[in-house]
């Protein structure tokens, strides 16, 4: 099983993590920063021992060291859709139903590497 960041007691988990290439996944926005430096400070090195990526991506993320791989997700489309929907909602008509489904974009950086065969 490969290791997976879900909470700040990262630095536990790399210390029980052997030095071959492993993914790590962080939810809330600062986990995987915090997953970068834990690595750095064990001799990891990003990404040729460790791949990092992140969820949620922000415009500050390209800048850390390396740049955090992440996932975006189509917020401007998601607020769009939540807020017409609330909209018709309170509009007293009836409101059918609806599922909506958003394609997230996986944005590449330096965080990330290939696995090696």
């Amino acid at each position: 099983p490969q290791p997976v960041i879900h909470h700040p007691r990262l630095r536990i988990t790399l210390a029980h993590t052997r030095p071959t290439h492993h993914p790590f996944r962080g939810h809330a926005p600062l986990i995987p920063l915090g997953v970068l430096r834990a690595a750095r400070e064990r001799g990891l090195r990003v990404p040729q021992d460790v791949s990092v990526v992140g969820f949620d991506d922000s415009p500050l993320i390209a800048f850390t060291d390396p740049p955090l791989t992440t996932v975006r997700q189509p917020v401007r489309a998601m607020a769009t859709a939540a807020v017409g929907a609330l909209l018709e909602a309170v509009s007293g008509t009836p409101v059918q139903r609806t599922e909506y489904v958003f394609q997230p974009e996986l944005v590449v950086r330096g965080s990330t590497g290939q696995v090696p065969v």
